[in-house]
């Protein structure tokens, strides 16, 4: 059995020490460009691959020691204002990702492409700050990113990145859009109405209303359910649907619909109730789903952690996603499971 490539060999031959050639796997800037290049191109001859049980015990032990610094990551944002996605959910996947950072040893900055000309200028300014790994935060409008992707290790957050495609951390969209349905029949509800702008339907790749549907063809109990895709939900609008197809439950992004409901009359919960899809964008009281944007944040931080400690730049043959569930917190706007 052939005997597993070292570091020790790789140092061996090229006449460096094992301290060189570790930081030069890992593409740190302490190491010059060509001797970082020599030392990869030697290891792919000998066929070196990293060990993962020392690889996780390093991941370890760079976890454990939270005053050790390790380098600095951008969170990218394309926002037509260089501070716009603060005052958005946005801020919430930073602030997930930022302590997963300070947990690991990272530091990450935000990073405006909207002062860039060019996917190339920024791309250059990046890597002269000796930034190897980047995450993608929610864009204002879904659509493509371009940069010079091999020097970077990269993760997106959210769905709206539409290309490249690279690895990315995202809400399980259809997961909770089941949860909630099915936490709507044991309290009774057999006419919910999925009420979703075709905006959002498309950002999340159809999986919200592909899901809906697909579980009132399969439930009989949800054989009544409806659904309303508009680009323009008004106070007017919206009462006028709503008394012409008079659902048991709403199931929404908007804040409002309590505020309109009540003036058109409407008990909340008594006669409908009210579910949100993202109750943290709303206010208190809501029943509905917590996708928990902190944790996909700190998610898509230790995801970024595990390419920056493989090296792995560049974007994969293989994109991998990862989907975090939703929580479902009861408020008062749906009955309670004991009223059924």
């Amino acid at each position: 059995m052939k005997a597993a490539v070292s570091q020790k060999i790789i140092a061996e031959n090229l006449g460096l020490s094992r301290m060189a050639v570790s930081l030069a796997l890992r593409g740190s800037e302490r190491i010059s460009a060509e001797t970082r290049k020599r030392v990869r191109t030697e290891a792919e001859r000998l066929g070196y691959r990293r060990d993962p049980t020392l690889s996780a015990l390093s991941r370890y032990r760079h976890a454990s020691d939270a005053g050790h610094y390790r380098e600095t990551v951008a969170f990218v944002t394309k926002w037509r204002e260089p501070q716009g996605w603060r005052e958005n959910y946005v801020y919430r996947f930073f602030k997930g990702a930022r302590a997963a950072a300070d947990r690991t040893g990272y530091r990450i900055e935000p990073f405006w492409l909207g002062e860039y000309n060019t996917g190339t200028k920024a791309s250059a300014v990046l890597a002269a700050r000796g930034i190897r790994g980047l995450l993608l935060a929610p864009m204002e409008q879904p659509g493509a990113i371009s940069l010079t992707w091999d020097k970077f290790a990269t993760v997106a957050v959210g769905p709206t990145l539409l290309q490249p495609a690279v690895d990315r951390v995202l809400h399980d969209y259809e997961g909770s859009m089941r949860l909630i349905l099915e936490e709507l029949l044991i309290r009774g509800y057999r006419r919910p109405a999925l009420i979703l702008p075709p905006r959002v339907d498309r950002i999340t790749e159809r999986q919200v209303a592909n899901t809906f549907l697909a579980e009132q063809r399969r439930n009989p109990a949800l054989r009544h359910a409806l659904t309303w895709f508009s680009d323009d939900e008004t106070a007017r609008t919206f009462t006028i649907w709503v008394r012409k197809h008079r659902p048991d439950c709403l199931i929404t992004l908007s804040g409002q619909s309590i505020e309109w409901l009540r003036a058109d009359g409407w008990r909340v919960p008594e006669e409908i109730g009210c579910v949100n899809l993202h109750i943290k964008l709303c206010n208190a009281g809501w029943s509905g789903i917590d996708y928990g944007a902190e944790e996909i944040g700190a998610a898509a931080l230790d995801r970024l952690d595990l390419l920056l400690q493989r090296n792995a730049l560049g974007l994969p043959v293989r994109a991998v996603k990862t989907l975090l569930l939703g929580r479902w917190v009861q408020g008062t706007w749906v009955r309670n499971p004991s009223h059924e």
